[in-house]
């Protein structure tokens, strides 16, 4: 949190525009942390780092930015990525 505090109360400060850019410190944090753990699991993980700006910018920690992650996080876990088909063994059965 102090990264994302130190980013966007500079960078608040610099452009004018308040709070937003504090919290779209705190959604690019932790978008990219949980990222991390998504790209292993899910195709097109990396909305989950937009999603989290978006929604921490917009919603400011409230149901917007719940709403906001919460219908891309649906979205990236209909995705998964294919996993090797676990029904057929290449060990031959006696």
């Amino acid at each position: 949190m102090t990264v994302s505090y130190t980013i966007g109360t500079a960078g608040g400060a610099w452009l004018k525009i308040g709070p937003s850019f504090y919290y779209a410190g705190i959604g690019i944090l932790a978008g990219v942390l949980q990222w991390l753990i998504l790209k292993k699991q899910f195709r097109q993980a990396e909305w989950w780092v937009v999603a989290n700006i978006v929604g921490w910018a917009v919603g400011h920690g409230n149901i917007i930015t719940i709403l906001i992650t919460g219908v891309v996080l649906v979205w990236i876990l209909r995705r998964p990525i294919q996993q090797p088909d676990q029904s057929t063994s290449s060990v031959p059965s006696m």
